[in-house]
């Protein structure tokens, strides 16, 4: 019997690939209104998404971690984590090493093994230990969210969706407000420009009387490529002007457990924690050897067909295989959470002298 975190991690990884098929732009100023219609040839109420232009004070803030500003802010550190992933996604991982705007999610601490076991039940079955450039993250899962050019964001808004050891407290208290003020006045000529010189589709008259209101709809023809660019930099730019006026407490939410777990590293309480890497290369691959597919079956070949000498890998059963240049290991999933956390102990402790 599998517990609520396993579909919690199954839903998890669908909203994650519907994320990738969302553009920086989309990211950064459009949000969808959601509305169910009876279908009377199903027979059920199906749901229609109509894409809009934010609103100044959209209680979401998404801001994308751009490498070049961390650096600049001085909130960049060189660390282990560990990142779980499936044999389909291993030679794409082996690819984009030591590429800066390639970001992934990885962790440091997994109490509970929630993590690794999603990667066992989701039809994952390998962990990699990775070193690379950590300029954000939390004692929690801040659900990050990556665009279509691997590209990570996170939620700097009032009301975030994160789970775990976060200071929420944080919210209610001035220097927050004071920054999300800051970001609120930063955003609203952006908005203003890109409604003034936008082209709105035709709206339905239900939709505008019952549920747009005065916001803008959108699609793929409202604005031009120039527009977009325009209104990115825009937004990055002040983002990173904004951060640096208010970094104190910027820190405080999402760089202070980067330091700490870069440096002295230590388990947490309870649950997991998430980073965002990039510019990394991979250490170790642990190989899970109760290796179970999506459908609770277990995985035919599994691990020896592909992994049928040291070095080697094959994405099929002894097919498309490519050659290693790092250490595998095989591991029992009960031995997996105790081989992880002397991988974070030694890489992290020693990242320090």
């Amino acid at each position: 019997m599998q517990d609520i975190r396993h579909y919690i991690n199954v839903i998890d990884r669908l909203d994650e690939e519907v994320r990738w098929q969302k553009s920086l732009f989309d990211h950064l100023f459009l949000d969808d209104i959601k509305i169910y219609d009876f279908n009377p040839d199903s027979g059920y109420n199906e749901e229609k998404r109509y894409p809009y232009l934010i609103q100044p004070n959209h209680k979401k803030f998404w801001t994308p971690v751009v490498p070049a500003m961390m650096e600049r802010l001085e909130m960049t550190r060189r660390m282990a984590g560990c990142h779980v992933l499936g044999v389909d996604k291993l030679k794409q991982l082996i690819a984009i090493q030591g590429r800066r705007q390639k970001q992934i999610s990885v962790f440091t601490s997994d109490v509970e093994g929630f993590i690794s076991a999603s990667g066992i039940w989701g039809g994952g079955g390998l962990v990699a230990i990775l070193t690379g450039d950590v300029s954000v993250g939390a004692a929690a899962d801040i659900m990050s969210v990556v665009d279509r050019k691997g590209q990570r964001l996170i939620d700097l808004g009032p009301e975030p969706d994160f789970q775990g050891e976060f200071p929420y407290d944080i919210y209610d208290e001035r220097p927050y407000n004071l920054l999300w003020n800051a970001l609120v006045d930063m955003r609203t000529p952006i908005l203003a420009e890109l409604k003034s010189t936008g082209k709105e589709p035709d709206v339905p008259p239900d939709i505008r009387r019952n549920t747009l209101g005065s916001r803008m709809l959108v699609d793929s023809d409202s604005f031009t490529g120039e527009q977009k660019a325009r209104a990115i930099k825009q937004y990055i730019d002040g983002v990173e002007q904004v951060i640096k006026q208010h970094k104190p407490v910027f820190q405080e939410m999402f760089f202070q457990h980067v330091e700490r777990q870069s440096s002295a590293w230590e388990d947490l309480v309870e649950d997991y924690d998430e980073l965002v890497m990039g510019n990394f290369r991979i250490e170790k691959l642990y190989v899970i050897a109760e290796h179970i597919d999506a459908d609770d079956g277990a995985k035919p070949g599994w691990p020896q067909d592909y992994f049928p000498e040291e070095g080697v890998f094959c994405s099929q059963p002894r097919k498309q295989c490519v050659a290693l240049d790092f250490p595998v290991e095989f591991v029992d999933e009960r031995d997996l959470r105790d081989s992880l956390e002397r991988e974070m102990i030694s890489r992290n402790h020693r990242s320090k002298q």
